[in-house]
């Protein structure tokens, strides 16, 4: 049984895929730096 917004996400073309991806992993990569700043500069 496959759920319709699993056949959408299969049907994403994979541009916007590696777009979105690209986006994630460079919000994730920011956001990992500003809190590892953040306590670096916090604790010292």
């Amino acid at each position: 049984m496959t759920s319709p917004s699993l056949g959408v996400v299969f049907n994403v073309p994979p541009l916007v895929w590696g777009t979105f991806g690209l986006n994630y992993s460079l919000a994730s990569l920011s956001t990992v730096f500003f809190s590892t700043s953040g306590i670096v500069s916090w604790s010292c």
